[in-house]
């Protein structure tokens, strides 16, 4: 289930066209997708752009699910209380230069849980309009990608490790006494992909 507040009430109004009703079924079809997706939907506020982010008017069940907040801790604020310690600055700041550029914006981002937990979502920022063709919220759409970041680290790691076997000497990369040593043998190019 997705939550959506709205400063209006809607009435349900008499459908006098086949075009209509095509609208209408569209919106539920929307709202059903919305709602029962397994990636977090976020709707933000088009305007302000406040100092701590844009106000979330919509989330579905799934960002509930992945940052363990309640609903009620959600709506209103901005994201950037997910933020924390190891989160990306140059990151951050491209979002932010997207958002101000109107620009639409896909970026892996590490985020904290409710409890603490590191997360990492691959967020598609991207904006919304109206019939008239203006622009009325952000929406985002991130994918909980922390299974894959672990196992990326993990193979890194392991890369590291056989690589280091490679130079003679088998030292697991948390160990450094003569990982230090394979490092600055490395050319320079293959130092800066590790």
């Amino acid at each position: 289930m997705g939550f959506l507040f709205s400063e209006k009430v809607v009435t349900p109004v008499k459908l006098r066209t086949d075009r209509d009703r095509a609208v209408y079924h569209f919106s539920d079809l929307a709202q059903s997708l919305m709602t029962c997706a397994n990636d977090g939907v976020v709707v933000f506020k088009i305007v302000p752009f406040e100092q701590d982010g844009l106000s979330i008017v919509y989330v579905n069940e799934a960002v509930t699910n992945d940052t363990g907040y309640r609903l009620g801790e959600l709506i209103g604020k901005s994201m950037r209380f997910l933020e924390g310690a190891k989160t990306n600055l140059e990151t951050l700041a491209r979002i932010r230069s997207a958002l101000e550029n109107w620009q639409p914006i896909r970026e892996e981002v590490l985020n904290y849980k409710k409890n603490g937990e590191e997360i990492w979502f691959a967020i598609d920022l991207f904006l919304i309009s109206n019939q008239e063709g203006c622009f009325t919220h952000w929406v985002a759409l991130q994918r909980n990608i922390t299974a894959r970041k672990t196992l990326d680290l993990n193979l890194m790691l392991n890369d590291h490790s056989y690589r280091c076997d490679l130079f003679g000497h088998y030292y697991s990369a948390r160990k450094q006494p003569l990982y230090s040593q394979y490092l600055d043998a490395l050319n320079a190019s293959e130092a800066k992909s590790l």
